[in-house]
């Protein structure tokens, strides 16, 4: 906790910032700027029985400005957070991730990987990320793929893209009460609240649904978000 990195990965750009594992971490109040690849990666493994993984991922600033459309001095297909397959309890809570990626990167703001299940994602601030805010990628050949995740009250300016277990395992994953600058693309093995707020189209149970007069509700979120989202006059 309370670490300030810079201009990580010049040396070698194929490993994250902070890396953790195993049971009951705690990685907060992290300030993680110019980084190559990665900002936070959770987890190592596909395998449930190789060891238990839980713990928090809360109130971490991580932007990429000054590396933000540098296809030079960073790698592709990773994310400012990022969560591999086997999770027993993670929560990724109230966190900001901005100025990620560059053009055809394929970087996201948080990236649940390879199936990645069991997480909770609530309060994150995410903006300017070359592709999705929040990206959590279904794989068929994993068994519990995306099995039992949460997306609660994020702040998402830009689409995301959030899937399900196609085969019915586990609970449906939850979207509820997140603010949408941009498109939910999704399944129905996900189970939608209309109380996400949305400035752009997207679709719900089938049917395009729009609310453009409805504001974020900021007594859901603590100081560190509101004094970012103030001071840099995004909303």
């Amino acid at each position: 906790t309370g670490n300030k990195t810079y201009h990580t990965g010049l040396l070698n750009k194929g490993f994250p910032v902070i890396s953790v594992s195993g049971d009951n971490f705690n990685v907060s109040d992290n300030e993680i700027r110019a980084f190559s690849y990665i900002g936070i990666r959770v987890g190592n493994t596909r395998d449930p029985s190789a060891e238990k993984i839980s713990g928090k991922v809360s109130q971490n600033y991580i932007d990429n400005a000054e590396y933000f459309g540098n296809g030079d001095v960073c790698l592709s297909d990773g994310g400012g957070i990022y969560v591999y397959t086997h999770n027993d309890d993670t929560e990724i809570l109230y966190n900001i991730v901005c100025n990620n990626g560059f053009k055809n990167g394929w970087e996201r703001g948080i990236f649940l990987d390879d199936g990645a299940y069991n997480v909770k994602l609530i309060g994150n601030l995410i903006y300017n990320i070359y592709e999705e805010t929040i990206h959590a990628r279904y794989v068929p050949s994993i068994e519990l793929s995306c099995i039992n995740n949460e997306f609660r009250d994020n702040i998402l300016l830009g689409d995301c893209k959030m899937f399900g277990n196609s085969e019915g395992k586990g609970k449906k994953a939850l979207i509820s009460g997140n603010y949408v600058q941009g498109k939910i693309i999704t399944d129905p093995e996900f189970s939608i609240s209309r109380n996400n707020v949305t400035i752009r189209a997207q679709v719900i149970d089938g049917k395009p649904y729009i609310d453009k007069r409805a504001k974020l509700n900021k007594s859901k979120y603590p100081k560190f978000i509101l004094k970012h989202l103030k001071s840099n006059k995004i909303m």
